[in-house]
C-alpha cells in the first residue's frame, strides 16, 4: 500500500507540477492562494522539495514501474487499493502485519506462500467455499482440540502414501 501511495504521489507531482508553479507564478499569489483544488498538490509539492534526492529517485523508479505496467494491471492495482481502503481500520491492521511478515521472510518461503495461493485462485469458488467453511469449524473448536488436530494431520502427512489411501478410504466408509 505504501508504495501505492509514494506511486500515486510520484503521479501527481509529475503531472501537475508545472501547471500549480505556472498558476502560482502567473497569478502573481503566494501558495496560501492558489485554488482550494491544488492546494493539496500544492503541499504534495512541498513536501517533494523537501525530500532528500534519494528518496526521489526512488519514488521516480517506482512511478516508471508503474508506468510500464500494462494498463489491464494498473486496473487490477487500482481496484485492489480502492477495496483495501473500504475495509475496517483493524482488518487494514491484519493485512498490513500478515504483509510485513511475508515481505521479511526469505525467498524461498516466499515462493511456498505464492504457489499456495495460486493453487488457491484456481480452484472453483464451490470448493474455495467449502474451504472456508471447513476452516471456520476449525477455529472455532477449543484451541487443545485444534491441537490435537494439527498434530493428527502431521502425522498422517509422514505415512506412505499407501497407508494415506487407506485411512481416507475408511473415513468416506463411515461418512
Amino acid at each position: 500500500m505504501k508504495r501505492l501511495k509514494i506511486v500515486i504521489l510520484a503521479g501527481v507531482l509529475f503531472f501537475n507540477y508545472k501547471s500549480i508553479r505556472a498558476e502560482s507564478s502567473e497569478a502573481n499569489t503566494e501558495p496560501a492562494t492558489i485554488s482550494a483544488e491544488n492546494k493539496g498538490i500544492q503541499e504534495l509539492i512541498e513536501e517533494w522539495e523537501r525530500m532528500p534526492p534519494e528518496k526521489r529517485e526512488e519514488i521516480k523508479r517506482h512511478f516508471a514501474e508503474w508506468q510500464s505496467l500494462p494498463p489491464e494491471e494498473r486496473e487490477r492495482i487500482k481496484r485492489n487499493f480502492e477495496e483495501f481502503r473500504k475495509l475496517k481500520p483493524g482488518e487494514k491492521r491484519f493485512i498490513i502485519h500478515n504483509y510485513r511478515i511475508f515481505k521479511n521472510l526469505p525467498e524461498e518461503e516466499r515462493q511456498v506462500y505464492i504457489k499456495a495461493f495460486r493453487r488457491w485462485q484456481e480452484l472453483p469458488q464451490t470448493k474455495r467455499e467449502r474451504i472456508k467453511k471447513i476452516y471456520s469449524k476449525f477455529m472455532r473448536l477449543p484451541p487443545e482440540k485444534r491441537q490435537e488436530i494439527i498434530q493428527k494431520f502431521r502425522a498422517f502427512r509422514k505415512l506412505p502414501p499407501e497407508e494415506k489411501r487407506k485411512i481416507i478410504e475408511e473415513i468416506r466408509k463411515n461418512k
